[in-house]
C-alpha cells in the first residue's frame, strides 16, 4: 500500500491492482489511461436485504469491512 504525500504523486506512480491513499481515505487503482487514472474508494459498505410478509416489511442490513471492492450488480 503506498502512503506517498498528497499531491506528489505522478502519473506513472499508478499501477493497476494498487492500493494508495488519498485525503479520504484508501483507494485502489483499476485503469492507468493515458491522461486519466480510475479508482474505487475501498471501506466498510452496508448490505440491506428486505422482505416483505404480507403487509409487513422487514430489513436486514450487514457491514462488510473488508478493503475489496466490488461492483454493484443491478
Amino acid at each position: 500500500m503506498r502512503k506517498t504525500p498528497i499531491g506528489s504523486m505522478r502519473h506513472e506512480d499508478f499501477t493497476i491492482g494498487e492500493t494508495f491513499w488519498a485525503t479520504a481515505g484508501p483507494y485502489r487503482c483499476t485503469d492507468v489511461g493515458t491522461r486519466t487514472i480510475v479508482a474505487v474508494r475501498l471501506g466498510p459498505r452496508a448490505i440491506v436485504q428486505q422482505e416483505s410478509v404480507g403487509d409487513e416489511r422487514r430489513a436486514a442490513t450487514v457491514v462488510v469491512d473488508d478493503q475489496t471492492p466490488t461492483l454493484a450488480k443491478s
